[in-house]
């Protein structure tokens, strides 16, 4: 199944793991006839111009309008059954005028009283909420499609997909609105999305595609689609239903500005008042231009704090920022060329983005004051080397579809205000079929290094020349596998990117058989075997980790993933070769409606300790806890320890608590607060420690306010530094 249908792995009650599985392998038969999805055709939905006289936007849908509309009612069980009937009926009205697009859903309910209602942040609308969602494609191309979900209480999550690489993001936040209403019977929510926001390429009459989902986490975790599908299915949006407009208006508003204006009070007595500016022109069907001026993130929530004693590479996180979330699904690709968090403090910055239904294409440009990291990679570790200097940097991706294929090419460069540069080049391309997908991907580099020796001792101002390949074939059907190959030149560098590590060519394998079983006890026992093997290019030794792996999925969102690396040879800092064995598990499950979510994860065995050089015992246990003890209060704790040699050697622990507590869908208040402690005995250790709070206010859905506090500080046996700031930030967009 498609990774981002989230079949929401599900638990068992309590039994012996061994006896669960057998019982599990004994009855893995098909719960349903070969061959039923394919007999099953998605139903065509249409979609109404608003009379006059408009909507009263409650979502209640007890305007005329919506009871004269075309519902979608024709809906499929497709987790934990498949194809099979629903077991709460739901419908799904579509309207338009000349500024937005409506979508009203009705989801009845056999048990008003199971109806689960939690109050979440904005994207955090999960498979333990009851749950409607859209996925849109305006271009009718089945190439990608926006997603707009809505929980019973009315929060909003929103994000894009990609049918190439079948996946989603939830990094985009687009303008729009949703409310709800709760009933005896049900539950019923209305979506007021903008044309503009939707990036409609046309007016008149056409054709759009659209699958509607629903949630409905009882017992098991149920899934419904109006989609028929299969289990093993390798496509998600060719399963979509057409829904026909007779005459959409062309585009209305074309030009939106947004200032902002942040006011800041640091500690020591400093207050600054920072104005910015964001702009976004709709120049033509499916063409924008957006603008930032001195764009300020300081209603950016806090990193997850992540393990980092142990590391060799540099470390990948997350993008949170708006202004670069947008438009980020073109530059995913399977070689981590672009990675925006490279830009840290753009002082200005412009892009162009243009979607139609065969072309797909983005480019930015920007002045970063932020003399954000440069990562000098190399085959055996890699360095964070934070310059003194300015940079221009700019990026270019275009995609071309042919049918069942496309073709794409990025470009990046990066310039410093000292003349070193760094410029990548690259073109790939993707096939699918109905079970098969194949990507390819080759990249060159040019490089003229700083001369800054004093920064890092590489750079004496040299240039550098790399090469980078990388193909992929994914297969679907009842075995599911993977086979990758990738090649990096000891010369290839990407300052753009997050390739921390080069002079390599490594291949990656891996072979999974799942049954899907609908019972009572579990609904998937899916074992799998693979394997990485990675040589140097200019280095002797290599590195290999086969692995034998179970993952089970079952009732209340259970989860649980078993691997075992029996025999794992990973090189040290010195290019030694080390073996070692280790497992790995990870276990979820939702026990209770006022707790979503219990996760427990871990490692045992064997690793290699980089600051030596040698194998050493080791062990890793991962907490986390999220819980509703009040109907607006959440509650999410999350701990994790790592030891080598029972902390003889290495102690880290990271402890975070987050608690919010919602006046509303769209008026939130938020404490985190995180400790991050690591020793190496018998040097003194470091403690790390930050606390934020921000209220956030979304007033409608052009207006925003943000005000919080953030207090950081750092401890060390030699002495402690702190920070502390308070914020407020108001923004409102204008649009013509």
């Amino acid at each position: 199944m498609l990774a981002y249908l989230g079949s929401g792995p599900t638990p068992p009650p309590r039994m012996n793991l061994r006896f669960l599985l057998l019982l599990a392998l004994a009855a893995a038969t098909p719960a349903f006839a070969e061959g039923q999805c394919e007999r099953r055709q998605p139903q065509a939905a249409e979609a109404r111009a608003l009379p006059s006289g408009g909507l009263q936007f409650d979502g209640r849908l007890d305007e005329g309008a919506w009871r004269t509309t075309p519902a979608l009612t024709s809906f499929y069980e497709y987790f934990p059954g498949e194809c099979s009937a629903p077991t709460e009926d739901t419908e799904a009205r579509f309207l338009y005028d000349e500024r937005y697009l409506y979508i009203g859903f009705t989801a009845h309910l056999h048990d008003r009283e199971q109806l689960r209602t939690p109050f979440v942040r904005r994207d955090k609308v999960g498979s333990s909420h009851d749950y409607i969602q859209a996925y849109i494609d305006p271009s009718g191309t089945g190439r990608s499609s926006y997603i707009f979900r809505v929980n019973a209480r009315g929060t909003r999550t929103d994000g894009i997909t990609d049918e190439t690489r079948q996946t989603e993001s939830m990094d985009p936040d687009y303008e729009w609105e949703a409310r709800t209403a709760i009933g005896p019977d049900g539950w019923t929510a209305e979506l007021r999305i903008p044309l503009a926001t939707l990036r409609v390429p046309r007016g008149g009459a056409q054709t759009w595609r659209v699958i509607v989902t629903r949630g409905v986490p009882r017992g098991q975790n149920t899934q419904m689609a109006t989609a028929p599908f299969p289990h093993d299915a390798s496509c998600f949006l060719c399963l979509a239903s057409p829904l026909h407009f007779d005459a959409l208006p062309g585009r209305s508003e074309t030009v939106f500005v947004t200032p902002s204006l942040l006011g800041v009070h640091a500690q020591g007595g400093a207050t600054h008042l920072r104005p910015s500016l964001d702009a976004k022109w709709l120049v033509a069907p499916g063409s924008v231009i957006d603008l930032t001026l001195h764009p300020d993130f300081a209603q950016v929530e806090s990193d997850t704090p992540v393990l980092t004693a142990n590391q060799r590479f540099s470390i990948n996180l997350p993008e949170k920022r708006p202004f670069f979330r947008e438009g980020a699904e073109l530059l995913t690709g399977s070689m981590p060329l672009i990675y925006t968090r490279t830009i840290v403090e753009p002082s200005a910055g412009l892009r162009i983005t243009h979607r139609d239904e065969h072309l797909n294409a983005t480019a930015f440009l920007a002045r970063d004051t932020g003399r954000g990291v440069i990562v000098a990679p190399s085959f055996l570790s890699s360095e964070d080397v934070y310059p003194d200097f300015d940079s221009m940097v700019g990026f270019a991706r275009v995609v071309k579809a042919f049918g069942n294929a496309q073709a794409g090419a990025l470009a990046s460069i990066k310039r410093n205000a000292d003349g070193s540069r760094n410029v990548v080049a690259s073109i790939d391309g993707a096939w699918n079929s109905p079970t098969d997908r194949v990507i390819a991907q080759a990249a060159l580099s040019d490089t003229r290094n700083p001369r800054r020796p004093d920064l890092l001792p590489e750079w004496r101002g040299q240039s550098l020349q790399g090469h980078a390949a990388l193909i992929e074939w994914d297969h679907s059907g009842p075995w599911v596998s993977e086979l990758r190959a990738t090649s990096y030149a000891p010369g290839f560098r990407a300052w753009l990117g997050d390739v921390p590590r080069v002079g390599f060519r490594s291949v990656h394998a891996l072979l999974q058989r799942p049954w899907y079983v609908a019972n009572a006890w579990i609904n998937s026992v899916t074992p799998y075997v693979g394997l990485d093997e990675l040589h140097g290019v200019d280095h002797v030794g290599r590195e290999r980790d086969p692995l034998l792996g179970l993952n089970l999925a079952g009732p209340r969102n259970f989860s649980a993933d078993l691997k075992h690396h029996p025999s794992t040879t990973v090189l040290n800092l010195l290019g030694q070769e080390r073996a070692f064995s280790y497992n790995e598990w990870s276990a979820s499950f939702n026990p209770a409606p006022w707790m979503p979510l219990v996760k427990v994860a871990g490692l045992s065995g064997e690793q290699v300790d980089f600051d030596i050089g040698d194998v050493m015992p080791a062990h890793q246990s991962d907490l986390l806890l999220r819980a509703h003890p009040l109907d607006r209060f959440e509650l999410e704790l999350h701990r994790t320890q790592y030891r080598l040699a029972g902390g003889r050697r290495l102690d880290e622990r990271i402890d975070e608590c987050i608690a919010s507590w919602y006046f509303g869908a769209a008026v939130y208040l938020v404490a985190d607060m995180q400790r991050h402690q690591s020793q190496r005995p018998p040097q003194p250790g470091a403690v790390t420690t930050n606390l934020s709070v921000q209220l956030t206010a979304e007033l409608s859905s052009r207006s925003q306010l943000y005000a919080g506090v953030r207090d950081g500080r750092v401890e060390r046996a030699y002495g402690r530094k702190e920070a502390r700031e308070a914020y407020i930030k108001y923004s409102r967009t204008l649009a013509w």
